[in-house]
């Protein structure tokens, strides 16, 4: 998993990414349950405005405490308590995962492919056979105007024998 596809996962920009990594002083692999845990980290400190130091511990906690459903973590003398639901989490990790799979491409390597010179050449590179049109345009006005004449008498005859 790339950085860009990981920083939609945890809802944050890569740079935030980056800099809470470098900051944790964690060498994390972008996966889910990493992404999972980022992503608690990232609500905590945005919305709550703990630091993420702290939001990093909490978040490891309440991660180890449950695999489904809620927890809650409270102080020593339960003045202040938060409460966690973990299944809404996933949920919206596993919907910006499913984000990532359809709607987010990579970078690719290298250099851009080259934009065709020509409309033939893109209708080449896209596989179409351009053979009948290349033996129709060497031909002169002329003779096109009789093989379009031959056509359009065909179409005359085979419309008069379906009446019939």
């Amino acid at each position: 998993m790339t950085l860009a596809a990981f920083s939609i996962l945890v809802d944050a920009s890569p740079k935030w990414v980056l800099n809470t990594l470098t900051l944790l002083r964690q060498a994390l692999t972008y996966s889910a349950e990493s992404a999972e845990r980022l992503a608690l980290v990232r609500v905590l400190n945005r919305d709550f405005g703990i630091m993420v130091p702290v939001a990093w511990r909490l978040s490891a906690e309440l991660v180890a405490v449950t695999s489904r459903g809620s927890t809650r973590v409270a102080t020593a003398d339960a003045t202040v308590a938060l409460h966690v639901d973990l299944d809404r989490l996933r949920s919206a990790v596993a919907t910006r995962r499913a984000q990532v799979n359809t709607m987010h491409a990579p970078r690719r390597a290298g250099r851009p492919p080259r934009k065709p010179r020509s409309a033939l050449q893109a209708a080449e590179q896209h596989g179409l056979d351009l053979t009948l049109l290349r033996a129709n345009l060497a031909r002169s006005t002329t003779e096109r105007l009789r093989q379009l004449d031959g056509m359009a008498a065909f179409r005359g005859r085979v419309h008069r024998k379906e009446e019939r």
